[in-house]
């Protein structure tokens, strides 16, 4: 099997749907697709802050989970990041025992938990990847 993860820029209009492929990010939000057979099986929303970037979902289809489509998006995610002259990709975890499969795979990841960064509420875990100085 092959996967592909492409980007596209979110353009923000009165159509929800309008989203174009683009080959330069100029946008706030950005959208990580992971592509098999042509098809999104995986989708990652990427926000551009000034000062940091933040994951703010991710999904992969079922069938298609454990193939390294979320590695790569995330991957992805850290590269544009990167780009932007930022060093710091955020993102929030639901606080209960389902997310704890989710919060090892981030750690995996290069993800470390931090109290309160991103003013997440009392039922989430805030999770952060720095580039190492």
């Amino acid at each position: 099997m092959s996967y592909n993860i492409e980007i596209f820029e979110m353009v923000l209009s009165k159509e929800p749907s309008d989203v174009k492929r683009i080959e330069i990010l100029t946008t706030h939000i950005h959208e990580i697709m992971g592509m098999y057979n042509k098809e999104i099986v995986g989708h990652l929303s990427l926000d551009i802050f000034d000062e940091y970037t933040a994951i703010t979902w991710v999904y992969v289809e079922p069938t298609h989970r454990n193939k390294g489509i979320a590695s790569r998006m995330i991957e992805k995610s850290w590269e544009i990041t990167q780009e932007k002259g930022l060093n710091l990709l955020g993102l929030v975890v639901d606080k209960s025992p389902i997310q704890e499969e989710l919060m090892r795979f981030y750690i995996k990841k290069g993800f470390k938990i931090v109290p309160q960064i991103f003013g997440s509420e009392n039922g989430s875990i805030e999770m952060y990847k720095k580039k190492k100085e």
